[in-house]
């Protein structure tokens, strides 16, 4: 027989073990649908990367190389995993990361949200708002999204109840995490969902050290990246060439300059080595290097002035092309603003209408200065959006609704929400599935042709990598080498040495040249720009040949014009 006391112990330990068992129920559900989810995403959807640096990362990992993209201790983590077992160690990572956002979200959203109801159709409509990132995959997205989980995961605990020490620290760790992926992901993130941080720390004492406590993890390793971590990154040319090189293509700097005269004399350029770098090609280290990008900035033409509000917006609204990338995301503030209006009382809306106008505004200006690109700007969107949603079942909870608000008439606002998105929703995915699936095919014709034409050789491609699919590599008879942008990496130095037996970029297109199998493929203005540099910077005369023509951009059939590829030997003393 069991005493008093120990019968009381016994008890509440059995309690405690149905608790975790009831939760571990009820997150099952949510683990099986995410599982049957990304099944589907990988497997019946045409995924890619979003750019180059996903591919040169994927690259320097499998070689065994510390990337300096990521952070040191993700990366030194996934190229010995690369090292232990030859899988798709990189791209499983960054669907991993996804997948836990994704499931906290869904679990958050579930005790917090006050309409069961309007819970399912918000899961619904922030996994489909996602799919975007889990289609074109990147490691901006990944470290944003497990940012966001954690950011708006304490949020919600905050506000809404007592939160655990341990969750607290784990959602710090979720935050901290987006800081590893991607190191800018930490002021991004700081810059829209510090406010609620900051109203926290000044106007609610008694949660002051939850906040501290979630910082924690962030600031420790901030600390270990700015003492140690940066050592590496300011030893490495790559890192620093690289840095410099998006910002040139991602700033509006490119167009604004095409004329300066006092950047070619500063940098003994040409017009054409202009051009070649708004092409992507830097490979040439005395003309392409950290010095001579910095001097592009250094003697770049002054940029637009800031303009007014009225002016700003006009100028958003009227760039289809921004507009309709930001679409869904758009359309989704805007209708969360509209339920706002109807759920909150009109003392209080104005707090979820202040926020978002600051969102947006601040988008506009990021656009106008190109500050976000859009790998960046898209899921800081997702972000406003999960606040927001925040925001309302704080407010909600806190304050008394109209009396016709009962649980049969809530859902009605929420289909008006799913309705009003539901059209953007369908043509963004509708156009980005069919722009991928133009991509792969692309892709899979022209590896097809030079298999065939071109077995055995070493091909020198400026075409992007990011309509590979990351968990597919199809067999290919020939060897490829980017044409400039893994410049400066340990890996690339590797490859020239061993395909082509020189040790700089610079020695490529002449090594080329004396390579029987060695060719130059890219578009027909590509091709004529590398024929002028060989000319201009090594006095060696061009020949191309014809190898194809297929539709090259944009992608929907409707639009597209057939156009040639070109393949290029580089040929001594013979006219072009």
């Amino acid at each position: 027989m069991l005493k008093e006391g120990n019968r009381y112990k016994y008890s509440e330990i059995c309690l405690r073990q149905m608790k975790k068992v009831k939760l571990l129920r009820s997150s099952c559900p949510v683990i099986i649908f995410l599982m049957v989810y990304f099944s589907i995403v990988i497997t019946l959807l045409p995924v890619s990367y979003h750019c180059y640096d996903d591919r040169a990362i994927e690259l320097d990992l499998m070689g065994g190389y510390i990337n300096p993209f990521l952070s040191f201790p993700v990366s030194w983590v996934l190229s010995s995993l690369y090292g232990l077992l030859n899988i798709p160690w990189y791209p499983l990572f960054l669907y991993l990361l996804h997948g836990i956002a994704i499931f906290l979200l869904i679990k958050n959203l579930q005790k917090f949200v006050f309409s069961r109801p309007l819970v399912y159709f918000i899961i619904g409509f922030l996994v489909t708002l996602s799919l975007y990132f889990h289609v074109i995959l990147t490691f901006t997205t990944a470290g944003f999204m497990i940012a966001i989980a954690g950011i708006t995961s304490f949020l919600m605990h905050l506000f809404s109840r007592n939160i655990s020490w341990l969750k607290v620290l784990l959602y710090g760790l979720c935050f901290a995490m987006g800081f590893l992926v991607r190191p800018p992901v930490l002021s991004g993130m700081m810059f829209f969902s510090g406010i609620f941080l900051l109203y926290t720390v000044v106007f609610v004492k008694e949660k002051r050290w939850k906040v501290a406590l979630f910082l924690v993890p962030a600031i420790v390793f901030y600390l270990i990246n700015s003492l140690i971590i940066a050592d590496i990154h300011a030893s490495s040319e790559y890192w620093q060439f690289n840095r410099l090189r998006g910002m040139f293509h991602e700033w509006p700097i490119i167009w604004y300059n095409a004329d300066n005269q006092e950047i070619l004399e500063k940098n003994n350029w040409t017009e054409n080595d202009y051009w070649l770098l708004a092409d992507g090609f830097s490979m040439h280290e005395k003309k392409y290097n950290i010095q001579t990008l910095e001097n592009i900035f250094k003697y770049s033409k002054e940029l637009p002035q800031e303009k007014n509000f009225i002016e700003t917006l006009y100028t958003f609204n009227s760039i289809s092309g921004f507009r309709s990338k930001f679409r869904v995301f758009l359309y989704s503030i805007y209708t969360l603003l509209l339920i706002t209006l109807i759920y909150v009382p009109s003392k209080y809306w104005w707090v979820i209408f202040g926020y978002n106008a600051f969102a947006l505004y601040s988008f506009v200006w990021a656009f106008h200065y190109y500050r976000f690109p859009f790998r960046a700007g898209a899921p800081l969107f997702f972000l406003v959006i999960c606040l927001t949603i925040f925001l309302l079942g704080v407010l909600h909870r806190r304050t008394k609704v109209s009396a016709w608000l009962t649980e049969k008439n809530i859902p009605v606002l929420p289909l008006l929400f799913v309705l009003l998105t539901a059209m953007a929703l369908y043509r963004q995915e509708r156009d980005q599935l069919g722009d991928l699936r133009e991509g792969h095919k692309r892709m899979n014709h022209i590896r097809q042709v030079l298999n065939e034409k071109y077995p055995s050789s070493v091909i020198l491609m400026p075409i992007p990598y990011q309509f590979v699919h990351p968990f597919r590599r199809d067999s290919q008879h020939y060897t490829v080498l980017e044409a400039g942008w893994s410049t400066y990496s340990d890996r690339y130095y590797d490859e020239i040495s061993r395909y082509l037996s020189v040790e700089k970029a610079s020695q490529v297109l002449p090594a080329l040249m004396d390579k029987p199998d060695g060719y130059i493929l890219g578009g027909e203005i590509f091709v004529k720009r590398i024929v002028r540099f060989m000319k201009e910077t090594y006095d060696i005369e061009s020949e191309a040949e014809v190898v194809h023509s297929f539709p090259y951009y944009p992608f929907r059939p409707e639009e597209v014009a057939p156009t040639t590829l070109y393949c290029l030997k580089p040929v001594k003393n013979r006219e072009f």
